[in-house]
């Protein structure tokens, strides 16, 4: 009787809500959206029922290795704050981190009273900060490379990260599913659990399978790579179309900086541009760049640059940019909204106006993903006959700026391939934004993908 009350209840005020909203939905624009989102239900039920497969044998071994480095770790930071604990310490407690890290007035000893004697940057509503992006600054940036701060830091920073990787790969083992030779995880996809037109998916959360790995100090490194643990079941292969710079294209779109438009149109780096025209390293400015993309504020721009007034010098060197940002935050405080490529209307909270920017990129970047899944996944179901479970050519993810596509050996040619890798740049074109998509194969691991010429 539970069960049928939800069920009715459920039924009932979803009717209601359309006809709440269906006048509003006969304006030109959302009419074109909605039509466009229903188009991508069948892709999302698809997707969801041909699952992704993962290696068991890999996890069990990545879960093991990730507990155990967590461990060591731990150890590591016991051996260097003992004087400073009692034999209760809690290394996840933030209330007891907090007084390692900046030293307990009540503590019992004068070492302890001390702590390790870390600068207070951060307060929170509970003391002061254990964040991972605070102890990051911290440890670049306010300790000494050789002090005991510096090196606790260290070693605290990767066991949360060890910790992070395992915890996400035991989801993933306590999600599988065993059918007939394939161990499979069969993610939610949704289409709409974003503000932004962006896809999210959960159980587990794809989103946190990077391409890219980093350890606990945000270092690019291959130990930290979950994407080891999952490729093609036997007799398949994938194939992983990644648009390249997808967020910064759009940026250069939107703000029509003539720059950057230049600089993508002559396959340049992008990155380096912004190095030179700024003086400051490639590195500095590959953060920049992205930071920008995300709404990063002046301090944080000033702090990543170590250049007093960063955003002055940056407006100068890409004024289209910057006049494009002033912008968006205006329209946001007077009407509450931003555009994106495809025709949507973003609202974004005016009293933080300045992720205006995000929100714009973001959804144009989700924009141009819908409107690749309706291709792609069009053009495979013309190629390939349908077969029960997992077809021959089958779209199964969409992770940030990526569509992953699994393919039976032999049954498909690479004239398939390279018209997948077409109908998505075409879809970044109808919209404006040349959008170049780099294509690899996996056989075996997915982080083990080899780049391929089309």
């Amino acid at each position: 009787d539970v069960l049928e009350t939800y069920a009715v209840q459920d039924a009932v005020r979803t009717m209601l809500l359309w006809k709440m909203y269906e006048e509003v939905m006969q304006q030109k624009e959302l009419a074109e959206q909605y039509s466009l989102r229903k188009q991508l239900i069948p892709i999302s039920f698809d997707m969801e029922n041909s699952g992704v497969s993962i290696k068991p044998r890999t996890l069990d071994n990545e879960i093991k290795r990730y507990l155990q480095a967590a461990e060591d770790l731990e150890e590591k930071c016991f051996k260097l704050i003992d004087n400073l604990v009692d034999e209760d310490f809690n290394i996840r407690s933030s209330v007891q981190l907090q007084k390692v890290l900046y030293g307990d007035p009540e503590g019992s000893s004068a070492a302890k009273r001390k702590g390790l004697g870390c600068e207070v940057i951060e307060e929170t509503k509970t003391g002061y900060s254990t964040s991972a992006g605070t102890l990051r600054t911290l440890h670049s940036e306010y300790t000494k490379p050789r002090s005991k701060a510096h090196r606790f830091l260290t070693n605290l920073l990767q066991c949360r990260k060890a910790t992070t990787c395992a915890n996400y790969l035991t989801s993933y083992q306590n999600l599988a599913l065993r059918q007939g030779k394939r161990t499979v995880l069969h993610p939610s996809f949704n289409q709409t659990g974003t503000r932004t037109t962006r896809w999210s998916s959960s159980n587990p959360n794809g989103q946190n399978i990077g391409s890219g790995g980093k350890d606990g100090l945000g270092q690019d490194t291959d130990d930290y790579r979950l994407r080891s643990v999952f490729g093609p079941s036997q007799g398949r292969i994938w194939f992983c179309a990644d648009y390249s710079q997808l967020e910064l294209r759009i940026l250069a779109v939107l703000a029509q900086e003539e720059k950057m438009l230049e600089t993508f149109a002559n396959d340049g780096d992008i990155h380096q541009l912004t190095a030179d025209l700024c003086n400051i390293t490639r590195k500095q400015a590959k953060g920049v760049n992205f930071a920008l993309v995300y709404g990063a504020g002046r301090e944080k721009l000033d702090r990543m640059t170590g250049v007093k007034d960063f955003s002055k010098t940056f407006g100068e060197a890409f004024p289209g940019v910057a006049k494009y940002m002033k912008a968006t935050i205006q329209q946001v405080r007077k009407k509450g909204f931003v555009p994106t490529l495809g025709g949507y209307r973003l609202v974004v909270p005016r009293d933080k106006a300045y992720i205006g920017t995000n929100y714009s990129i973001q959804g144009s970047a989700g924009d141009i993903l819908n409107r690749a899944m309706l291709a792609t996944d069009c053009y495979l179901k013309s190629s390939f006959e349908p077969r029960p479970g997992i077809r021959d050519g089958q779209l199964i993810m969409c992770i940030h700026d990526e569509l992953v596509f699994d393919m039976k050996k032999g049954a498909y040619q690479d004239g398939d391939i390279s018209t997948l890798k077409s109908l998505m740049e075409l879809a970044g074109e109808l919209l404006g934004v040349v959008t170049p998509v780099e294509v690899s194969k996996v056989s075996s691991k997915w982080s083990d993908k080899k780049e391929l010429e089309l």
